[in-house]
């Protein structure tokens, strides 16, 4: 419509060095537009306006869709499975209505491990809420079936359809779509994940690159380091650093290789004879050799120590045994779990160092380790805390709950089986006189894992603190709303039927 671009220009050049008349409006408005033009009481930017709200009223109430004999428009392919049921569906409602992300996702979960799907009427809700979580997807998928997919066609933002090939996804989809895709194949089909990966990898971009390196340190293992290694050609230092760090993460690497036998030659077994001859002392001894590889020190090791109570030499050795698997000394000294960490621990300088075989059983993820470390020698170890078997694991943080609560609960914020009652309890008192750090996005994120007998000890939850109890009533109360959520998904989806 020229006269609507007429009016664009005026309004962009202003009034003053450009105006409008009525023989540049439709046709169609020429009696309106002269009357508004021969209004003597009106300036022409009084002018200007009116013809412009003229004119914008006849384009959008006077202006007719293109029209086209024939549209090549598909119909849905029809559902192979079920709809969910009645209560499910109000289920989905509340907990869309109330935006919590957690319980989403249990919903989707609990849906398609039914075999059901969700009505047609909420799928543009779920679709637009899978282009936001990338996590959602492939479930959102799932959970809106056929008709999901076809709905998929019409909206770039939700082609994420579970017919999509991987290949399909990896070439063009978003990369969000990559990563997810790249997530879940280093979980079902790590092969796959690395061929697709070694084929793009020349045409990523550097940020690109580093997601994706960022992404394998989940799971990170031997079979990874023959892609790493070739890695070594790499012109961004960016890139050359996380590629040692993972290869500090992988028992047998060669980095790895490479402080285990320098650690071979620093550490001995010695053994002393008791008082009176009675018994024997078993330790070790730590002394490094005269000369170290300066491929050792071009690793990342550093050879100054920023602590005065630590030497430098007892700094080195900590680098180097916090980057090899526990499991080494068990190997190298014939000795099992529990007579290593009392051969460390013998000597003043052995407990010094052994906090560094804290550090190497997190980051190698070694679960017998971390159960012998519990409580040994009285430091928390809390990054080995997710490896810990559940009684065990709750037990730990029940005794040492008040020694570190901030950090704990960070832990198991993260982790996706329910907390047991008892450290929901310490979570949820520890919360109320937090309220403001604790509030109700911290519960949305979260309110998975508290279990639903929770409910009934809400009550009894309160801040000493008179100033905080109004803010944690607030929370509290949303805390009870999020329970029966979570109540009302689990009764909907026990009673479901196939």
């Amino acid at each position: 419509m020229q006269s609507w671009n007429a009016i664009v220009h005026t309004a962009m050049m202003g009034t003053d060095k450009k105006t409008i008349g009525a023989a540049e409006v439709d046709s169609n408005l020429a009696e309106a537009a002269a009357l508004i033009e021969n209004n003597t009481a009106l300036n022409r930017e009084e002018k200007f306006l009116q013809l412009a709200a003229l004119t914008l009223n006849y384009r959008q109430c006077g202006v007719l869709p293109v029209h086209k004999e024939t549209i090549d428009l598909k119909a849905s392919e029809g559902e192979e499975l079920p709809y969910c049921s009645p209560a499910a569906t109000q289920s989905l409602k509340d907990i869309m209505e109330e935006d919590v992300t957690s319980l989403l996702y249990a919903w989707l979960t609990s849906c398609v491990r039914s075999r059901h799907i969700a009505w047609p009427e909420l799928l543009p809700s779920l679709l637009t809420a899978g282009a936001k979580q990338n996590k959602l997807q492939s479930l959102v998928a799932a959970a809106c079936g056929k008709r999901g997919e076809w709905l998929a066609g019409f909206n770039e933002s939700w082609n994420f359809p579970v017919s999509q090939s991987n290949d399909q996804i990896w070439q063009t989809g978003t990369p969000d779509q990559r990563k997810g895709l790249f997530q879940q194949l280093r979980v079902t089909d790590r092969s796959k994940a690395m061929e697709l990966l070694r084929q793009s990898w020349p045409a990523e971009d550097l940020n690109t690159k580093l997601a994706f390196l960022e992404l394998m340190a989940n799971g990170i293992a031997g079979d990874d380091v023959p892609f790493l290694e070739s890695l070594s050609g790499e012109k961004s230092k960016k890139i050359k650093d996380l590629v040692l760090q993972l290869m500090k993460r992988i028992a047998g690497s060669p980095v790895v290789t490479l402080y285990e036998e320098l650690l071979k030659q620093s550490v001995s077994v010695k053994k002393e004879k008791g008082l009176l001859g009675i018994g024997a002392k078993t330790f070790l001894e730590f002394h490094l050799p005269a000369s170290i590889s300066e491929e050792v020190f071009k690793s990342g090791i550093d050879k100054l120590s920023p602590d005065k109570k630590i030497s430098d030499n007892q700094y080195i050795l900590s680098q180097l045994i916090a980057n090899v698997p526990p499991t080494f000394w068990e190997r190298i000294f014939a000795m099992p779990v529990d007579e290593v960490i009392k051969a460390f621990n013998k000597t003043d300088e052995g407990k010094i160092l052994f906090q560094a075989v804290g550090l190497a059983v997190g980051q190698f993820k070694d679960r017998q380790w971390a159960a012998q470390l519990l409580d040994y020698d009285g430091r928390l170890h809390l990054n080995n805390i997710p490896l810990l078997d559940l009684p065990m694991r709750d037990r730990f943080i029940q005794k040492h709950f008040a020694q570190a609560p901030e950090e704990i609960i960070a832990i198991c914020a993260d982790e996706e089986q329910e907390w047991s009652a008892g450290v929901a309890r310490l979570i949820l008192r520890h919360s109320s006189g937090n309220p403001y750090q604790y509030n109700k996005a911290f519960f949305n994120r979260i309110i998975h894992l508290i279990p639903l007998q929770m409910e009934n000890e809400l009550e009894g939850i309160m801040p000493a603190e008179e100033h905080l109890k109004g803010y944690w009533s607030n929370t509290r109360e949303h805390v009870k709303k999020l329970l029966l959520l979570k109540s009302q998904l689990n009764k909907a989806f026990n009673n479901q039927t196939s």
